[in-house]
């Protein structure tokens, strides 16, 4: 499981970091492998206690002041990886509770007429999109493939994870 999470963080993080910086709407920086200046730590208020990702909290509150984030794929940093699938469901679990939660905090960065970039309201709809509503479209659509075909829920699982690791590959 923890080998599994590394190779899911260096694609995270070489490809999919990489290309949202390149397209100009990397809206987090990772915790564990994030760096700012202490002014600009000032500049934001650090961290809030009203939210559980302060990771995607700091970005855009980064980019609400006019800050810039950027990603340094040279950083070398090592991170705790769970190493049971309790642990990994709880950090799953977490990470999405707590997208929901920043992203209703931070909601006036599309429901409000103002001066931030397009870039970043994309990538507010990006990770909107990509995290959540497809996290509820998967778990939908696998309880959806166990109630139909539940004679068959060997084969599903099979076919599941060989589309889930190809489209990984």
């Amino acid at each position: 499981l923890t080998k599994c999470q590394s190779y899911e963080y260096l694609i995270a993080f070489e490809l999919g970091r990489r290309l949202r910086l390149m397209l100009n709407i990397l809206v987090v920086i990772p915790g564990t492998f994030s760096v700012f200046t202490k002014d600009l730590g000032k500049k934001i208020g650090l961290y809030d206690r009203d939210t559980i990702t302060e990771d995607l909290d700091l970005t855009l509150k980064i980019f609400k002041t006019g800050g810039k984030v950027t990603f340094i794929p040279t950083a070398v940093c090592w991170t705790y990886c769970p190493y049971t699938w309790e642990g990994w469901l709880r950090q799953r679990v977490r990470w999405s509770h707590g997208q929901i939660e920043t992203l209703v905090k931070h909601r006036n960065i599309v429901t409000t007429r103002t001066t931030y970039k397009p870039l970043l309201i994309l990538g507010v709809f990006d990770m909107l999109f990509m995290d959540i509503i497809l996290l509820f479209a998967r778990i939908f659509s696998m309880v959806w493939l166990a109630i139909n075909f539940s004679q068959d829920i060997a084969y599903i699982i099979i076919l599941i994870s060989l589309i889930y690791f190809m489209s990984e590959i």
